[in-house]
Formats: C-alpha cells, structure tokens, sequence
C-alpha cells in the first residue's frame, strides 16, 4: 500500500500516523474533508475450540478495555 501510494496517484483513506511517517514524508498530501467519517465498530471473532496464544490473548484484553 505504502509503494502504490508513494508512486502513484492513488486516493486511500489511510490512518492520519502515515503523514508523519519518515519515508513517506514529501509523498503523500493529506485531504481535509469538511464532514467526518464515522469508524466502523470493532468485532472480535474467535473459534471457541480453539485457544488463543498469550499474544492474541493480551490484544484481546487490551482491546476489551479500550472498548
């Protein structure tokens, strides 16, 4: 995504981190749009079988309590 961007004319709605990004500085150009864009929810899906690993397991308790 971040070679498209950089050498193209793409048009992504992106994270606003990448503007500050050092390799990317000089390559992309920030839009300001006049209404904003509402953020989808977020959803956790798992298999219940199946455990997660002490990783998954820490993001998903990072995540349950940002949320």
């Amino acid at each position: 995504m971040m070679v498209a961007l950089a050498n193209t004319d793409l048009l992504a709605l992106l994270p606003v981190q990448w503007t500050a990004f050092s390799p990317l500085q000089g390559c992309l150009e920030q839009i300001t749009l006049e209404e904003t864009l509402v953020a989808p929810d977020i959803s956790f899906i798992r298999r219940s079988e199946l455990p997660l690993t002490l990783a998954a397991e820490y993001f998903c308790d990072l995540l349950r309590r940002e949320i």
